[in-house]
This record gives C-alpha cells, structure tokens and sequence, in this order.
C-alpha cells in the first residue's frame, strides 16, 4: 500500500481501499492510462477514473460510468448551478423544476421527460446525497458520444464527472450510493433494462 502512495499519490491508496471495501478492483495501468476502479452492482458495470482535457490549460477530472440499455430513449442532466454548461440543449431536453424549491434552486435540472425526470428524484435520500457533491454533471447520454466508438442506438452511459481527483473515500460512498440509487431507480421506471451491456469503456 505505501508504495502505491509513493509512487502514484494518497487518492490511488484511497481508490484501492475502497476497491477493497466494496468488493471492486483497482486496476493500476501505469504512467500512460488512467487507473480505473471496476465494481459490479447487480448486472451493472462502475468504471470509475480519471481524463485530462486538451490544451494550454489541462484539468483532470474524475469520472464514473455505467452502460445501461435504455430502449425508451430517456434522456435527463443535472448539474450544479455554478458550472456553466451548454449540454442538454439537444435532444429535446429542456429545463425541469421537480417542486422542491431548495433543490430547484440549488440545480439545473433538464430532460426530455418531465414526468419521469421528477419520479426519478422523487426520492429524498437521493436528493441530500446529491447536496453532499460540488461542481458535479450527472446524466444519460449515448455510449457512442461518450466513448466515441460504435454501439446500437437504445446502449447509453450513465454519467458523472466533477473537476479533479476524488481522494475522499467518503465522497467515493456516496458517489456510489447515488448510482446504486438512480439505477434502482431507472429500472423500477421501465427506463432501463436491468441486462449489462458488455461493452468496452
């Protein structure tokens, strides 16, 4: 353990702790790729790492993905209201407020189902676990665009990014609670299947 923090930093012993917690498994690729941390829920697939965008001012941001089978083409984002996105103005998506005036406040909120968006968030626990997260972006989007390669129409991602490294191990619990959560959730809906992809992220 001390010398994976030796040579990769405290947030690579803390992803391998919580691999361990969990039951996961914290996969170490080196000075070139991203270590990734994998985790079965049920039949759903966590990839859990990190990418750094391009150009003169390179940011690192930790990212957690599931494949999902989303035959009824649902698509929602929510994200803090602080960070400035363009996303969501395709698809349909518009701007949702769920009739909790706290929350509403505190996120931005679109999709392309009103209905379902607010029944996906009815849920309280699940609303204060996503208090307890900054500057994240939550969301469906097609695995085509999100990996850039190939796939049927009705496999997406469910996706989470925020701006660094997560190495709070609190923060990676709850992060994985709030997954667990809006798949559960998903599923109970009918707006994805509970059948893993398989597929290559």
């Amino acid at each position: 353990m001390s010398l994976l923090k030796n040579i990769f930093g405290n947030s690579t012993e803390v992803w391998d702790k919580f691999a361990d917690e969990i039951g996961g498994e914290f996969v170490i690729e080196g000075f070139w790729y991203a270590d990734s941390l994998v985790y079965n829920y049920k039949n759903w697939e966590f990839v859990l790492d990190t990418y750094r965008t391009q150009g003169e001012h390179r940011k690192t941001y930790t990212r957690l993905r599931v494949p999902v089978e989303n035959f009824e083409n649902f698509r929602f984002d929510i994200y803090d209201e602080k960070i400035t996105s363009v996303i969501g103005k395709w698809f349909g998506m518009q701007d949702i407020e769920i009739g909790s005036p706290k929350f509403d406040d505190h996120f931005i909120i679109k999709g392309n189902n009103p209905d379902k968006v607010k029944l996906l968030l009815e849920d309280s626990e699940l609303r204060d676990l996503l208090y307890t997260l900054k500057y994240f972006d939550i969301k469906i989007e097609s695995a085509s665009q999100t990996i850039f390669k190939s796939y049927a129409d009705h496999i997406d991602v469910l996706y989470f990014d925020t701006q660094g490294k997560i190495s709070d191990i609190k923060e990676l619990r709850i992060l994985f609670k709030i997954f667990e959560k809006l798949l559960d959730k998903l599923k109970d809906l009918n707006l994805i299947t509970s059948f893993n992809p398989n597929i290559e992220l």
